[in-house]
């Protein structure tokens, strides 16, 4: 074993030739941060056996949505509407027209219903930004039921005017 002062004495050269550099400055980082988008349908008035409307019972016609016959279930509506850039919300029978979906578009959205049998009335938001469209979502709230409020996590956002292949 080597005595401490003998180690000391070979180690002191070693340290004394040594320069001592100043640190060097920090490498700059970019951090970027994401914000999820979400996308919610909730019900209106309750939603179930309620027709939607604009401003009043009687604010209704066709410049206020499209109408899509053939839809088979209320989360076919509600496909419709994610694609559509300004949807608003929904209106979903499926004992009319083999699944009637209309895909509100009225700007200022569905603001009363009335009472309407087998009709579905969902109000429709979104936290994506101006100018894109959600392009692959998963729920992660609701249970798909016209009752409760359904939310939905954006997986992939793209431009509006991108199209996308439908296999």
């Amino acid at each position: 074993m080597v005595p401490v002062t003998q180690f000391l004495a070979l180690l002191l050269p070693i340290c004394a030739a040594t320069t001592i550099l100043p640190p060097s400055p920090p490498v700059p980082t970019t951090t970027t941060s994401t914000t999820a988008a979400f996308l919610q349908f909730s019900p209106v008035d309750g939603a179930v056996n309620r027709g939607c409307r604009g401003s009043s019972m009687h604010d209704v016609g066709p410049g206020y949505y499209d109408e899509h016959a053939g839809m088979t279930s209320l989360d076919a509506c509600k496909t419709f509407c994610i694609y559509q850039p300004n949807c608003t919300g929904i209106e979903y029978s499926g004992n009319y027209d083999g699944g009637r979906c209309r895909v509100w578009t009225r700007q200022g959205g569905i603001e009363v219903t009335v009472a309407l049998q087998d009709y579905v009335c969902l109000s429709f938001n979104t936290t994506l930004p101006g100018g894109t469209r959600c392009a692959l979502w998963q729920r992660v709230e609701g249970d798909g039921s016209p009752e409760h409020t359904d939310r939905y996590k954006c997986g992939l956002v793209v431009p509006n005017d991108r199209r996308l292949l439908m296999v």
